[in-house]
């Protein structure tokens, strides 16, 4: 009997010494999967040397004096179509990516550029809108046009309705063209309406509510509208307070893609513009908590468009709730990581995901985050009151995480 209660007690000894070395092995790969990865830096540094410079490309003496006597976002982007004309569409981004290596802090407005090599891009190809597309989707310069916010598709449309100034005959045009070109394509249609409509909003938004039956496309087409307003519009400041006037007469969607792209004037009302972690502050101040959902989307794809701001943890700490760091994170996550590659499927991408994923020290909502980017993409974009919830994960998400590793 008393062997008996021997052996029963080694069991239960090795039973605990084995459940020690579980829970050792659980916590290791604990540590390795939940702690944060900061990883960010050198994706960083791959956008900023990833700019493609055909051989031989030279800034000379006249074009530099040009550029650098720019004052406005227009100025580059009236001469980059001039010299798109001149030289072809490859040689001008290949221009602006050594303008971009040479003079970073001149060419952050790289977006409104693109729109101007677009713009050239079309007429270069005789109006054929697929051609002009496709150029870019084939062409070694894809980088440039993903760093810089896709502007050139932009131009193109902006480009194709610039004879055309009723909102019966933009509808006409316009209703069918994001067939071609689904990616960019609305938001682009809204840039092209604030134009040719003499920025008359009302008549904007009519023709973005009616210009797809699908309520992302019309987000977006609302996004461009806006964007093209803050090119111009006065925004007023006071004891560092925002005025946003023009966001609040709208109602509904436009009026939370009008937030939305009030957030690219922050840098202007700065004197660090580049203060990422400060700067996203301004966000805070909007009361609507739907309409500072979206003012934090837009800073944080800007946060990777201008190739600057790498503590992406530092940054979307500085936001008013936890949903709205992990859409932060997410945002950045997954436009660095599409402005490094193209391959959403790819195992790297999904990497690029979990590390800057990884920066939420919380492991839950570093998990919220990777599902958020691989799951439910569009949502990183179109702004719907589901941007306010956190999504409950499933067991699906845990595989995803731990297959990237070999698991």
């Amino acid at each position: 009997m008393l062997r008996l209660n021997w052996r029963l007690l080694n069991l239960k000894r090795r039973g605990v010494f084995f459940a020690c070395i579980g829970g050792v092995v659980l916590a290791l790969l604990s540590v390795y999967f939940l702690l944060p990865n900061y990883k960010v830096g050198k994706y960083y540094d791959v956008l900023r040397a990833q700019e493609s410079v055909i051989f031989g490309t030279k800034l000379s003496d006249q074009h530099r004096d040009v550029l650098l006597s720019c004052k406005s976002d227009a100025c580059y982007r009236e001469f980059f179509d001039k010299y798109t004309m001149e030289n072809g569409i490859a040689q001008a981004f290949s221009l602006l990516a050594l303008f971009q290596k040479e003079y970073p802090e001149r060419s952050r407005g790289c977006h409104y550029i693109s729109h101007g090599i677009g713009h050239a891009a079309l007429r270069t190809h005789e109006k054929n809108l697929t051609n002009a597309f496709a150029f870019m989707k084939s062409s070694l310069f894809y980088k440039n046009v993903s760093t810089c916010g896709n502007g050139y598709f932009h131009g193109v449309i902006e480009e194709l309705a610039k004879d055309t100034r009723s909102e019966v005959g933009l509808i006409a045009l316009l209703k069918n063209v994001c067939e071609v070109e689904g990616t960019f394509c609305f938001h682009g249609i809204g840039h092209a309406l604030s134009i040719q409509l003499n920025d008359d909003i009302d008549a904007a938004v009519r023709v973005c509510g009616v210009i797809s039956n699908s309520n992302e496309s019309r987000f977006e087409c609302y996004t461009g509208l806006f964007m093209e307003q803050t090119s111009i519009a006065s925004v007023n400041v006071r004891d560092g307070i925002m005025n946003f006037s023009m966001c609040n007469e709208q109602v509904g969607a436009p009026q939370v893609a009008c937030y939305l792209e009030q957030s690219s004037l922050y840098e202007r009302f700065t004197e660090n513009p580049e203060n990422y972690v400060r700067n996203i502050g301004f966000c805070r101040q909007i009361t609507d908590p739907l309409n500072r959902m979206g003012c934090v989307k837009l800073f944080a794809i800007r946060s990777v468009r201008i190739a600057y701001f790498e503590d992406v943890h530092e940054m979307c700490l500085n936001t008013s709730s936890a949903p709205e760091r992990i859409m932060c994170t997410g945002v950045v996550a997954s436009k660095l990581a599409k402005s490094i590659s193209s391959n959403s499927n790819s195992t790297d991408y999904s990497r690029r995901i979990w590390d800057i994923c990884g920066t939420l020290l919380n492991p839950l909502r570093r998990l919220q985050c990777f599902d958020l980017v691989t799951s439910r993409p569009q949502q990183l974009f179109y702004t719907s009151i589901v941007d306010l919830t956190i999504a409950k994960l499933s067991g699906e998400i845990f595989s995803n995480v731990y297959s990237l590793y070999g698991i």
